[in-house]
């Protein structure tokens, strides 16, 4: 079967230059319209959110047709990786830049998140991958000590590890989706491109999973985690996800609870901290 994916992934060479290009091509339309058009609030935001994602989940969906050879892979990365931290290092913006840094996040989407998922064995595996996932996102940025809070708070950081984007009516870019769910976007993908289970399907659910992540950011004026939202609309819109082999079910069980159990301590040492602040008033 791996034979087969590789012989005819490797048919499709037009997938992978596709695949990196499309991010920087739709950011920069918006970036050529973005003077010209002016949208209200609601629509604003939205546009602004749903198109990168889009844009960034189709050209992850694009490349999970092709299997580049192990150098291509590691040459796209070295250079996304070269990139990124000399952008960051000179601490400069512009809106090229911007380009350049969504092409290479989805860039390293691509090299590592895809050949990940490449490698599972069984789409069951899922369930306890997107449980822990999930777990981890939400100590990342619930924890005042999480790498996700820190880079909220830092601007050089926050500039390369998340996916910018142009905001219609305006000459600004915003930070929209991190490099890790771009990563684990592409493991689902991978693992739909290796076991023969719709792109398509995966690519709408993992659509699902974050809008219903942003909508609850918009509703809740916080920031929510989009990784516990993409899984849950996968192991729903994918029921191969969610059948786990009968060797691995205890595996899968542990990693369930050590995910709810890192969700729930990140919760109430957030409630606790909460609550000293405001006693502290």
């Amino acid at each position: 079967m791996r034979e087969s994916l590789e012989s005819s992934g490797r048919g499709r060479a037009w997938a992978t230059p596709l695949a990196l290009g499309l991010m920087p091509a739709v950011a920069g339309a918006f970036a050529l319209l973005a003077p010209h058009v002016q949208l209200s609030d609601g629509w604003l935001d939205f546009v602004t959110f749903f198109a990168p994602t889009a844009a960034a989940f189709a050209g992850l969906t694009i490349g999970s047709l092709a299997v580049p050879s192990r150098q291509v892979v590691l040459g796209v990365l070295g250079v996304a990786a070269a990139s990124l931290a000399a952008i960051a290092f000179a601490g400069a913006y512009s809106m090229v830049l911007a380009l350049v840094v969504g092409a290479c996040l989805v860039a390293i989407g691509w090299g590592i998140g895809l050949p990940i998922g490449r490698r599972v064995q069984h789409p069951g595996h899922l369930l306890p991958a997107c449980a822990l996932a999930a777990g981890v996102d939400i100590a990342s940025v619930f924890s005042e000590s999480g790498p996700t809070a820190a880079i909220v708070e830092s601007k050089r950081a926050l500039a390369v590890l998340a996916l910018p984007f142009p905001v219609l009516g305006t000459d600004d870019v915003v930070p929209t989706l991190g490099a890790g769910d771009l990563v684990f976007v592409g493991v689902l993908l991978g693992v739909a491109a290796k076991h023969g289970i719709s792109r398509f399907r995966t690519y709408v659910a993992a659509m699902v999973g974050v809008l219903l992540a942003g909508l609850a950011s918009a509703l809740l004026e916080a920031a929510v985690p989009a990784l516990p939202a993409i899984g849950l609309a996968a192991l729903v819109g994918i029921p191969q996800a969610r059948a786990v082999p009968p060797r691995d079910r205890k595996v899968a069980t542990v990693a369930v609870v050590a995910a709810a159990t890192l969700a729930l301590a990140t919760a109430l040492s957030r409630l606790v901290a909460n609550d000293g602040s405001i006693g502290n008033h």
